[in-house]
């Protein structure tokens, strides 16, 4: 038991690497999904790239897009006379992740939007609100809060994403895990990959716990 401990507390150093990821990777994801969405109003050849960038992200396997991302972005770095090692190797994996789940938010938002009361989109025309005004101020949020269940989802599924980051050196979590293990023999690498699901486990459960106070505090919007 003792050693569990100590192998969790070693680990625990990585969270601060993993919650990094985790956070950048959701915030770039998200404003990413709302430039995606913008791009899918504003013309037809926009519905197009915007059909085609959610289809190909989403059906991207993340370890491979992360290598690609490393390996494409310091060579791209190079190309322009840039050092590579100017750029935090972290980057290279929020970028990835990001990519990814920017097709899934705008999914999610776009199904939010659509969901939101057709009578609220009247009154905004009614009212002379400006479109943009509108979009932000009273559209966007209603779709977000009808959202929350499937954003919960893509959290927790951006938590498991980054465990494949160490395929390019970041120690995070995970990464760790398989330091202490590629360094140790038995009872000791059971015990370093079972602090590690126990460490994504609290995350988890931690941002279901966030997000079904929101739930609950917002119910009377999506009328749950």
């Amino acid at each position: 038991m003792k050693s569990l401990i100590e192998v969790f507390i070693k680990l625990v150093l990585g969270l601060g690497t993993t919650l990094e990821i985790i956070g950048f990777s959701v915030l770039c994801g998200a404003i990413l999904g709302l430039l995606l969405l913008s791009v899918r109003t504003c013309s037809f050849t926009g519905r197009y790239f915007y059909g085609g960038y959610t289809g190909v992200m989403r059906a991207s396997p993340i370890p491979i897009m992360i290598l690609l991302f490393y390996f494409g972005g310091k060579f791209l770095l190079q190309k322009s006379g840039i050092d590579p090692s100017a750029l935090s190797d972290i980057w290279y994996a929020i970028a990835a992740i990001a990519c990814i789940a920017s097709a899934y938010f705008a999914e999610i938002i776009r199904t939010g939007i659509s969901s939101v009361d057709e009578g609220q989109k009247e009154a905004l025309v009614a009212g002379n609100i400006p479109p943009l005004t509108g979009f932000f101020r009273i559209i966007l949020p209603q779709a977000c809060v009808i959202s929350l269940p499937n954003f919960g989802n893509l959290l927790i599924t951006i938590v498991k994403m980054t465990s494949v980051v160490n395929l390019v050196g970041i120690n995070d979590v995970f990464g760790l895990a398989k330091r202490i293990s590629n360094a140790s023999y038995g009872m000791l690498q059971i015990q370093a990959f079972i602090s590690t699901l126990f460490i994504y486990w609290i995350i988890s459960m931690v941002i279901a716990a966030v997000l079904k106070v929101l739930e609950k505090k917002y119910q009377v919007i999506t009328g749950k």
